[in-house]
């Protein structure tokens, strides 16, 4: 019996130093977790938009973030209170669809162009009509200012004018006068330092044009069997140039000398958007293929290729600090993605028909989505 009673106080006492150390084990701090991106969505619902009775084609931030302005079908530009959603502004001049919409970098005006053939310049204040551009015969395809204001671009028919936002008066006509392009132009764009200008017939003659935005020089024509342009866009550093085409790629270009750097490939069907990260070190690609791809553009590598939509990718677009992307697409969807792991963060869902476009608000706390569905959607993703 004595010896029964030693045993089991010998396994007691294991018993006891076997929980202790179990329990030791528990306590000991948790490793640290991996940090998170800049960018979370918030658990508030979108605010609905829906001043529309027809596509929304465009979706643009002032630069100060305060006022939203949505391009759509039904002739019209709406200005928004970007807070609280209220309708500021309903523009009603033009007399077909509005395709295209954008802030002067000052935020003073707005500059909307359609397929009635015209731009017209607004007071984004007060939503005063201030000129109407009337010099092309075709409707337009897209407009720019340049980064000082001073300038708008226009592109249409085998035309490029140049307009004095001050004056209202066309300062060059580069395409007329110069030679270049032999069919439609469907895409401008400044480079941001402004030296530059690039337009783009990819999808008639298969050529982008560079200009020299001074003196009216053609600088370089780059063109190739690939060069179906759908999206032409300068790097933010201005030394590059993207175009994402019908040939199911996309190419890198220098800017200075217009050579070829990467032809990325990687993709399995046509190219409808590229855009560029603020940093100017990675590339995201939409397609219609339904996938995202990220591209590191010094090496021309794929770092992620982003494949959750069920339908093509329409557009995609960088938040300020780079750290998340968003992709838009005919599944009715926006995708938030990681852009340092390409894991997806979030699926946002709430439009009836597909997005057409998107942007950030330049505070990164607000994504606006506009739609098929003639709505625009404010989605707070910033903490």
């Amino acid at each position: 019996m004595k010896q029964l009673d030693t045993v089991l106080s010998m396994i007691a006492v294991v018993a006891i130093t076997t929980i202790g150390c179990r329990r030791t084990a528990v306590t000991e701090p948790p490793p640290t977790p991996s940090p998170t991106p800049t960018l979370v969505p918030n658990p508030v619902g979108p605010r609905t938009l829906g001043g529309h009775s027809d596509v929304v084609y465009d979706v643009v931030f002032s630069p100060d973030g305060t006022i939203l302005a949505s391009a759509s079908g039904d002739h019209t530009v709406i200005l928004w209170d970007a807070a609280t959603g209220e309708q500021l502004h309903t523009l009603r001049s033009h007399s077909y669809s509005v395709n295209h919409t954008a802030f002067s970098p000052d935020g003073t005006m707005l500059a909307s162009a359609s397929f009635d053939n015209t731009v017209i310049l607004w007071d984004a204040v007060t939503g005063e009509e201030l000129y109407t551009f009337g010099g092309h015969s075709y409707g337009v395809n897209d407009m720019a200012f340049s980064p000082d204001g001073t300038m708008l671009a226009s592109g249409r028919g085998n035309t490029v004018i140049l307009w004095d936002t001050a004056t209202g008066k066309p300062l060059d006509i580069l395409v007329d006068i110069l030679g270049g392009h032999s069919r439609w132009v469907n895409d401008v764009a400044f480079s941001p330092d402004g030296t530059m200008l690039a337009s783009a017939s990819g999808i008639h003659d298969h050529t982008v044009l560079m200009w020299n935005t001074v003196t009216g020089e053609l600088l370089h024509t780059l063109q190739g069997p690939s060069i179906w342009v759908l999206d032409t866009v300068f790097s933010p550093d201005s030394t590059m140039l993207a175009t994402g085409s019908y040939a199911n790629a996309v190419i890198l270009w220098e800017a200075a000398t217009g050579s070829r750097l990467h032809f990325l490939v990687g993709h399995s069907d046509e190219v409808n958007d590229v855009a560029f990260s603020p940093d100017s070190t990675m590339l995201a690609s939409g397609s219609l293929d339904t996938a995202v791809i990220l591209w590191d553009v010094a090496t021309g590598e794929q770092l992620h290729t982003l494949g959750d939509h069920s339908c093509r990718v329409n557009d995609v677009a960088f938040s300020p600090d780079g750290a998340v992307l968003a992709s838009g697409s005919c599944d009715h969807t926006v995708i938030l993605w990681d852009v340092a792991t390409g894991e997806q963060l979030h699926i946002l869902r709430g439009h009836s028909d597909e997005v057409k476009t998107m942007a950030f608000s330049p505070d990164g706390k607000i994504l606006a989505s506009a739609s098929y569905d003639h709505t625009v959607m404010l989605w707070p993703v910033g903490e």
